[in-house]
């Protein structure tokens, strides 16, 4: 087996801010808001164990204060900065 590329990165972790779980029967969810302006979607398969499925990067000088979920794939943003986005994933 041959390796091409690793790359390693220092994580630094950012507070949340905000959490919205959808609870759709087929497919539930949980978006976290960081302060740093992203969002992670987490899901689960059997109601208790979660894996990040997307992660959209943010800015830090529009964070995320609110989110709100459309469905089972939309995602609706706003933060103080006036700034509303609405994002499927």
């Amino acid at each position: 087996m041959e390796v091409d590329h690793v790359k390693f990165l220092q994580l630094v972790p950012s507070p949340i801010r905000c959490v919205r779980f959808c609870n759709h029967p087929t497919s539930p969810k949980l978006a976290v808001s960081r302060t740093n302006g992203s969002i992670e979607v987490w899901c689960t398969v059997d109601g208790s164990t979660y894996f990040m499925d997307n992660w959209i990067p943010g800015r830090l000088d529009s964070p995320v204060e609110s989110i709100l979920w459309q469905g089972k794939n939309t995602i609706v943003t706003a933060g103080f900065s006036g700034k509303a986005f609405s994002v499927v994933i």
